[in-house]
């Protein structure tokens, strides 16, 4: 049996899922205090659906690791907004984190093995290569994306595929 990759349902997710979003782009930072997107999602509403990919039970137990830095509405000595690391996974339910809805999309195999947390969806990779929502995921907070932070993110993709063009010409 083949083991699938992230990139495997990155492909499959936008393929089944796509075209329900006004944008999906792959390993996104939204910025530098937040982490890595698997999978961003915008929603034609403004909100962002985050799809966080596990590929095993031990790579699921390491999401819980991550951590994010929020504002905390200090400035420190330099003038700069003062952050404060918390736990993604704390982030979360409080709102703090700048998804709308949070998802794990894991394969079919781990979902048993594993806890999904409360305040998050789920979508299972099914061995056919199905995927199928299993637990809408509820709304954290109501804040929506800004027309700059689109323009960053189709700037960033833009970035990605010309140095992979470049890349295929020099290999």
């Amino acid at each position: 049996m083949v083991k699938v990759t992230a990139k495997d349902l990155q492909r499959d997710f936008y393929n089944r899922e796509g075209y329900r979003y006004e944008l999906v782009a792959p390993n996104v930072y939204l910025d530098s205090y937040s982490g890595e997107m698997d999978i961003l999602c915008i929603r034609k509403s403004g909100f962002i659906d985050e799809i966080e990919i596990k590929i095993s039970v031990p790579d699921f137990k390491a999401d819980f690791k991550k951590t994010l830095k929020i504002l905390t509405g200090g400035v420190d000595d330099w003038g700069y907004p003062e952050r404060e690391k918390i736990l993604k996974h704390e982030s979360l339910p409080l709102g703090y984190n700048p998804c709308n809805r949070f998802y794990f999309l894991l394969p079919e195999d781990i979902y048993g093995k594993v806890c999904i947390p409360e305040y998050s969806g789920l979508y299972i990779y099914k061995k056919s290569g199905v995927i199928y929502r299993e637990k809408e995921a509820p709304l954290l907070h109501r804040r929506k994306i800004t027309l700059g932070e689109k323009y960053s993110i189709g700037r960033k993709m833009c970035y990605r595929y010309w140095d992979q063009l470049k890349i295929k010409d020099e290999g």
